[in-house]
């Protein structure tokens, strides 16, 4: 068969369904810069919109309408430009969230309102729900018109399809809108009386505008429609109705098609089909059906962060610091691997800069992470899913050579594109700077509870703990790892360790252990030493101590590693690059605020739990004593837990009696 083209109607970035067949088209374009109910009015919407499907306003049509008419927009426009569209035997529509079912053997139920549900587009859901070119081909062919399948009103709690208009959407939807309608159908097109009261008192009824015809038939009933949308126009007024209230023709039409239909029905000699219809929760944009290529041509310089929607502020700042240290020979290509990160928020990391060499994109990656993949990320401490984004990277970005990865609790000092011009040969998987604090840990002597040389060694199974790597700053040697499909190595290693305490840097370690190429330490300086050891002078060699002091006295990136960040504590060395980065963004109140907060709940519920104990003082005390005794008279591993009881009991005395110090200090001064 050919010849079939379907509009999916578009109104802001969402996953693509765009192939010879589907034909992406952007709904309302001739409003852009215009308020919006939906907030697509920005820059970085409407120029990812224009580069990646057609509009609704070339040629005659009406796209200036699309507020009062939605969908209907689209259809318009192929009514009146089918040659743009290479005058396809068929036309059809679909939404950005709603689409045909062409998998005949779908046995999957429907809700009450006729829906199949999916969280998002990925290979699965294409397959699953035949979207391919060559099955929708083989469905269609043969076919005069295919809809989406009816729906039982009564389960939606309304007798008939009349009904149903008066209470689908109180407030919003009225009856008197829908009369006058009718009463123009039935003015223009009588043969169509019996039609209408047929469909209103039915309880099955067709929604959504989503529908392939052949293109005669589609012809016909365009032009039906939009001459009574036309006459409509003029006898509804939408002048008082709210940003929901003025799309009464775009409901309109639902019940209209349904009308159509009835009557369409009634002619003899047609093929019809009617298909199950799917419904997409998460749409935003992501990486499925999208080839993730270089932003520029020339001197492009790819930096791959990742981040959750709770680190934008500080992503931010890393950020603002790339391009305060950029400079106009390079291209920065910033790539940002999430999950979670609002329009809203991605708006504003993308008003940073509005320099020609630089290029801000967010890469959704939710169609990566399955549940068997996303059970086996092991989490612990401050880590979040996102630390095991960078795992992807190789598969990615396979259209680069190579990319740099940075973490977004850092800063830079230095041009990013110096570390880019590091030279990787097959013998590299990446390019690291050695891990000081790892260093640090091995050296010190071991605690009793745990040995981190033991784990390294044994959980691990590195053979020099020297070249344990810290995975801050990477920089990726993309052929070569997808030469050696390292991607199934990271997630077959992942399994095997089971819970690596450093997350994905540990299995990053094991899997590139001996094809890693050590760069200058001033690269990723790791500030977090001097704040967990005290006596870190004296617990590193001195090779190492007198690298990591000069790489602190001329950082080129300061990673701030470790749980206390710089917003958690500015007195920390090395904080000041942060503060002095923030304070030229749009984050820099935030990160006070938010923090100011955080700082008044920690201390709420730290109160809540003094109170209680101060509450418990005397029971407190009794046990202390009890303990106390017991560990006298006892021997052997009693005695031990006794102690670690008395010990426990008497920390917790301690802990209110300075509580009542300090309160008796505050009311005498």
């Amino acid at each position: 068969m050919s010849g079939l083209k379907i509009l999916v109607s578009y109104h802001k970035p969402s996953t693509l369904l765009k192939n010879s067949i589907f034909v992406p088209i952007h709904l309302g374009r001739s409003l852009v810069g215009k308020v919006s109910k939906d907030e697509t009015d920005e820059i970085f919407d409407n120029e990812w919109m224009s580069s990646n499907m057609i509009g609704d306003n070339t040629g005659d049509n009406i796209s200036h309408k699309n507020r009062e008419l939605c969908e209907l927009t689209a259809v318009y426009w192929a009514w009146k430009n089918l040659n743009r569209l290479d005058n396809p035997d068929y036309i059809g529509f679909m939404h950005y969230r709603r689409h045909l079912c062409f998998n005949s053997n779908c046995e999957e139920n429907v809700d009450n309102a006729g829906l199949i549900y999916s969280q998002f587009i990925n290979d699965e859901y294409i397959h699953k729900y035949g979207l391919s070119e060559k099955n929708i081909n083989a469905v269609v062919k043969g076919k005069d018109i295919i809809v989406g399948e009816k729906i039982d009103v009564t389960r939606l709690g309304n007798n008939t399809n009349y009904d149903h208009y008066c209470n689908a959407v109180p407030g919003i939807l009225h009856i008197e809108d829908y009369e006058s309608v009718l009463k123009i159908v039935e003015r223009l097109y009588p043969e169509y009386s019996y039609s209408i009261r047929e469909y209103n008192s039915s309880r099955y009824a067709y929604f959504a505008n989503i529908f392939i015809m052949k293109k005669e038939i589609f012809v016909k009933y365009a032009d039906w429609l939009f001459s009574i949308i036309s006459e409509a126009e003029k006898v509804i007024d939408l002048s008082n109705y709210n940003i929901q209230e003025v799309r009464a023709l775009a409901y309109i039409s639902e019940w209209l098609f349904g009308i159509w239909y009835t009557q369409f029905k009634k002619n003899k000699g047609y093929n019809h089909l009617e298909l199950k219809r799917t419904f997409v929760h998460d749409t935003n944009y992501n990486v499925y059906l999208n080839k993730i290529l270089p932003a520029f041509k020339n001197n492009n310089v790819p930096i791959v962060m990742s981040c959750d929607k709770n680190y934008v502020n500080y992503l931010g700042v890393a950020i603002s610091s790339i391009f305060k240290h950029s400079d106009k020979l390079h291209n920065y290509d910033i790539l940002i691997l999430h999950n979670d990160i609002s329009l809203t928020q991605q708006k504003e990391i993308l008003s940073i800069s509005n320099s020609s060499n630089h290029s801000i994109r967010f890469i959704k990656i939710a169609n990566l992470l399955s549940h068997e993949i996303q059970q086996k990320f092991f989490l612990i401490g401050h880590f979040s899913h996102a630390v095991y984004y960078r795992l992807f990277i190789p598969q990615l970005f396979e259209y680069y050579d190579k990319v740099i990865y940075i973490d977004t609790d850092l800063v830079l000092n230095k041009d990013i594109s110096e570390l880019y011009d590091t030279e990787l040969s097959t013998e590299f998987l990446l390019a690291a700077v050695k891990d000081i604090d790892m260093i640090r840990l091995t050296t010190t002597k071991e605690q009793q509870d745990f040995s981190w040389s033991h784990y390294v060694s044994s959980t691990l199974k590195l053979h020099n703990v020297r070249n344990y790597f810290n995975s801050g700053v990477l920089l990726f040697n993309i052929k070569q790892m997808i030469a050696e499909n390292t991607i199934r190595a990271f997630f077959d290693t992942l399994e095997r360790v089971g819970s690596p305490i450093l997350v994905d840097q540990d299995i990053l370690n094991i899997v590139c252990e001996n094809r890693v190429k050590f760069i200058d330490t001033r690269w990723n300086v790791t500030y977090q030493t001097p704040i967990c050891d005290k006596n870190w002078k004296n617990n590193l060699p001195c090779y190492v101590l007198n690298d990591y002091i000069q790489a602190r006295n001329d950082p080129y990136i300061i990673h701030y590693a470790g749980c206390i960040k710089p917003w958690q504590d500015p007195s920390n060395g090395l904080t000041s690059y942060f503060w002095l980065n923030a304070r030229d963004t749009i984050f820099y109140e935030r990160i006070l605020y938010q923090n100011l907060e955080n700082k008044v709940k920690a201390n709420e519920v730290k109160a809540k739990i003094t109170l209680k104990e101060l509450m418990s003082y005397r029971d407190t005390r009794a046990k202390y004593f009890y303990y106390k005794v017991l560990s006298k008279i006892v021997w052997g591993k009693k005695r031990k837990r006794y102690k670690e009881k008395r010990n426990m009991f008497r920390e917790k005395i301690s802990r209110v009696r300075k509580l009542l110090k300090e309160t008796v200090s505050f009311y005498t001064k």
